[in-house]
């Protein structure tokens, strides 16, 4: 039984890419897209390649939490609130929850979602996935995870999370297919149908 609806944040619910990436190439002046875009093939904080010190984060967070607003909103408000009256809804995500929050705020989207689990919580999305289960008494057959990356949902098939990929972030179509989602879905308003399908087969 689906009780649980789990949203990456930056890339689907905000759209972010152009905003934390110009953050850390203030830092890191000689980051291409296409390193930026590869870190997210696995956990964005254990990448071998492209790493980032204490001080990088913090200035990350810090920039990220300030330029942060609802102008980077995707048309998901609708879908978002409809998912709210049948199902638990939290966020797990990579970046900071005081800037998650402070978007959902001005978005309306709130009080919409139970729980945000952020950079601060932990750095591995595994572990996030583990701590809801056990604060919400939840399965990881009785949730979806809706994401956007190739790592996340390598990471959610690890502890068992059915995905939705959304190519409308930051990874496209193809390096999404390589983690093998559930549904991959191309247009917002695919998303109730989608999860409908999941549900359906769980």
């Amino acid at each position: 039984m689906l009780k649980a609806i789990i949203f990456d944040f930056d890339g689907v619910i905000a759209d972010t890419f152009d905003l934390c990436f110009g953050i850390n190439r203030e830092q890191k002046v000689d980051i291409t897209v296409r390193k930026y875009k590869d870190l997210l093939d696995g956990n964005v904080f254990a990448g071998s390649e492209l790493t980032f010190s204490k001080k990088e984060i913090e200035y990350f967070c810090m920039n990220y939490n300030s330029r942060i607003s609802d102008k980077y909103s995707f048309p998901l408000e609708n879908q978002i609130k409809k998912l709210a009256k049948k199902y638990e809804l939290s966020v797990i995500s990579s970046s900071p929850e005081k800037g998650i929050e402070k978007f959902m705020k001005m978005a309306g989207i709130s009080k919409c979602f139970r729980r945000i689990f952020g950079m601060e919580t932990h750095k591995s999305k595994v572990e996030k996935f583990k701590l809801l289960f056990r604060e919400h008494n939840l399965k990881p057959k009785e949730c979806i995870f809706v994401t956007d990356s190739l790592g996340d949902i390598r990471e959610a098939k690890k502890v068992g999370v059915p995905t939705i990929a959304v190519t409308w972030g930051y990874h496209g179509k193809t390096r999404l297919k390589k983690g093998k989602p559930n549904v991959m879905i191309h247009d917002f308003g695919e998303l109730m149908n989608a999860v409908k399908k999941i549900k359906n087969n769980l």
